[in-house]
């Protein structure tokens, strides 16, 4: 019979409960089954791809030229000087599609819709607070993990990355002096939530005072302030007693909540993540093991932050530098592989660190009803840091999302980068660059052929410099030959089967195939991030607070989010969405050109939605100022109608406002004013003749331009003339 995996279940019910020794050695082995299985594929995989993008090979020097070194056996080929130039084409690559994928998350349009018809009100509070949290809560922070997961996606080994999502509640101490009665407060409070609401508080605060008093009953004291603030340790306990019987008042570190937000991390696949290699979707990953490296004052802290125990901690300092994920070398013998240990680098690159693995696995109880469970270890380290902990996020998911290049096989594990579909292309541009510059260099200064009979002949070479021969053209520059012209056309066919494999522009390239290579990149990319950003907004509406969800929705009616687990799971729909041709300016100026001489006029229902259209192709000519300047419809409308009760207040002084042709919402401003008539017709009784001229002027005016923009905007321009132009 099979063994059941120790990590996969949970005891009864499930929920928190303590780890025991055979799920901790489950877990360490499953850490050694990755390390293992990442020696046969992957290490080997990164290491060349990383050499070939950062342009790293034996006997380099900083000048890009080749130098013997005799006492290292090396010598130089084909002679002293030749080019070792270094040719960036995948570093080139990778940057620019990095650089495309963070311009579509930032460009991009965001918004929350809900499900159902009553939902709408909802969907709009909702990408406010998404907004909010992407611009503040994260504010630079988003910008800086959607480049480094971009990065990592195009160029690491293998092709992908992970987008951690996780809820941050951050506190922090602060010391207050505080009294004998807050103390007390404090601790009548502790009592009351413990169930004892018989004792009343004149009755506690005199206990308390005799508590204080009497030295015998310090042990007591103690345990009662321990009770209210556990993070509080023995030395300080005594020294807060010492206080408030020496003056009534004490010192007290009292913690507050520093920080209540979502937060995102870019985790680097074998650096900060791992998940075993069979894995196909990591929504369904046996275990994901999240690995930090903190320091000492960090690895204390969380004694009070994460609740790690003093036993655990006080291991951990034990094993500075020292790892749980050690690269193996794999090697053949008799026909068989083998793997064997190496002792890694991280004592010196990590020294005065500490690692700390966090286990995310996906356990069942004994009912078969599944849950994310966390386990905090240190693979060294015989004890875990605290109890297995059931990870309350009411998406039900593991907090991380997947970001790969490509969809090869089943497995992640198989997704290839650019620097290793890239690299013989980049070699072969390489070979060809270093002749065509070696071949610049021997023509520019070509060797000399001389006399045998001479050969010790010493030539000084040189501007009016005097060369003896004994024979006319016994001494000259050997000829060499002419670059071969197949190099010449061997460089832009090679360059062009690169920007074609890779979508690249250019001239040789057909566009179309460029477009189909640039959008399927950037809806593969967002289309992650929409579940990145889904994430987010599930925990904002799990655990912020009310009121903070209040002020930025800008909610007065109650709570302006839903709060329950299934409408968490399935209340909403993040859309997300960015054309790739966008990126390019001229083809924004031409669409909108189109937009404005071809569609608009024939658009004489009105079924347009104006105000949607000028935003969206604002934010293609520049995003940043579209946001600052571009300002809602109503508040927009609002200020019109205002402009034109104004107007009305002029015409009735006999002053004419200017009849504007463009940028102006002419329906709405006819609109206040035929609202204006009808609300007190006495106020149009009562105007002069003139202010009745320029006000019918007005209005005529008005309406041609709304017939000039639905009915028949090919047909003239002007349709009124001011009232007062001709006197």
């Amino acid at each position: 019979m099979k063994e059941t995996n120790k990590i996969e279940v949970v005891k009864g019910d499930g929920g928190d409960q303590v780890v025991t020794k055979e799920e901790l050695v489950g877990l360490k082995n499953e850490v050694m089954e990755i390390c293992r299985d990442s020696s046969k594929s992957i290490h080997d995989r990164r290491r060349e791809a990383d050499d070939t993008r950062f342009c790293r090979w034996s006997n380099q020097t900083a000048d890009g030229l080749k130098h013997s070194n005799l006492s290292g056996g090396h010598e130089a080929f084909p002679f002293e000087g030749a080019s070792d130039s270094r040719v960036r084409l995948t570093d080139m690559i990778i940057n620019e599609r990095e650089k495309i994928l963070v311009a579509s998350a930032m460009r991009a349009d965001v918004g929350v819709q809900g499900l159902e018809g009553n939902d709408l009100e909802m969907g709009a509070r909702m990408t406010t607070v998404l907004k909010w949290v992407t611009n503040n809560a994260l504010g630079p922070k988003y910008r800086r993990e959607l480049k480094k997961i971009a990065q990592w996606q195009e160029g690491d080994v293998p092709a992908g990355a992970v987008m951690g999502v996780y809820w941050n509640d951050e506190s922090a101490l602060e010391n207050k002096v505080l009294s004998l009665e807050d103390i007390g407060m404090m601790l009548y409070a502790q009592l009351a939530e413990g169930g004892n609401k018989e004792l009343s508080k004149e009755v506690f605060f005199n206990e308390l005072r005799i508590l204080i008093e009497n030295e015998g009953e310090e042990p007591r004291l103690s345990d009662m302030l321990r009770e209210i603030s556990p993070h509080l340790s023995d030395r300080r306990i005594k020294k807060i007693i010492k206080e408030l019987r020496k003056g009534g008042s004490a010192v007290y570190p009292s913690p507050y909540i520093k920080t209540q937000s979502p937060t995102i991390c870019a985790h680097r696949l074998f650096e900060d993540i791992y998940f075993p290699s069979n894995t196909s979707e990591l929504k369904n990953a046996r275990a994901v093991f999240i690995r930090e490296w903190l320091t000492e004052a960090q690895v204390r802290e969380r004694s009070y932050t994460h609740g790690y125990s003093q036993e655990y901690i006080k291991k951990v300092l034990e094993q500075e530098g020292e790892t749980g994920f050690p690269e193996y070398s794999q090697s053949e013998f008799t026909g068989e592989w083998s793997t064997e240990k190496l002792r890694g680098s991280s004592q010196y690159e990590y020294k005065g660190m500490y690692e700390q693995i966090t286990a995310y696995t996906r356990s069942v109880n004994d009912d078969g009803v599944p849950g994310i469970y966390y386990t905090c270890f240190n693979y060294n380290v015989d004890i875990p840091a605290k109890e297995k902990v059931l990870l309350d996020y009411a998406h039900g998911e593991y907090p991380f999302v997947w970001f790969g290049r490509e969809t090869l096989t089943s497995r992640l594990w198989d997704s290839r980068s650019v620097s290793e579909l890239g690299m013989g292309s980049q070699k072969m541009l390489k070979i060809l660059w270093d002749s065509y510059l070696d071949h610049t260099t021997l023509t520019t200064i070509p060797p000399i052929t001389v006399p045998k009979s001479r050969p010790n002949q010493k030539l000084e070479m040189g501007p009016l410099k005097q060369i003896k021969e004994n024979r006319p053209g016994e001494i000259k520059f050997m000829e060499m030959p002419k670059y071969p012209s197949t190099n010449d056309k061997a460089q832009p066919l090679l360059l062009k089967q690169v920007n074609e494999y890779f979508g690249r522009s250019d001239d040789l390239v057909q566009p179309a195939l460029t477009q189909l290579h640039m959008q399927d990149m950037v809806d593969s990319f967002l289309s992650n991030l929409k579940e990145v950003l889904h994430m987010v907004l599930q925990l904002c509406q799990q655990y912020m607070p009310d009121e903070a969800l209040a002020r930025i929705s800008g909610a007065e009616d109650g709570i302006p989010v839903v709060r329950e687990r299934s409408e968490i799971q399935g209340k909403f729909d993040l859309v997300m969405s960015f054309d790739s041709k966008d990126l390019d300016m001229e083809y924004v100026m031409k669409k909108a050109e189109i937009i404005g001489k071809f569609i608009l006029p024939i658009d004489t229902l009105s079924t347009i939605q104006r105000d949607k259209l000028v935003q969206k192709l604002f934010a293609g000519l520049d995003p940043s100022l579209a946001s600052a300047t571009i300002q809602p419809v109503q508040n927009a409308n609002m200020k019109e109608a205002m402009e034109e009760q104004i107007n009305f207040t002029k015409i009735a002084t006999g002053v004419e406002p200017p009849m504007q042709e463009e940028g102006q919402n002419h329906q709405l401003r006819l609109q206040t004013l035929n609202q204006i008539a009808q609300a007190n017709p006495e106020a149009v009784n009562r105007l002069p003749e003139d202010s009745k001229q320029i006000l019918q002027a007005r209005l005529d005016h008005l309406n041609h331009m709304i017939e000039q923009q639905t009915v028949n905007k090919q047909y003239g321009r002007l349709g009124a003339v001011p009232a007062l132009q001709g006197k």
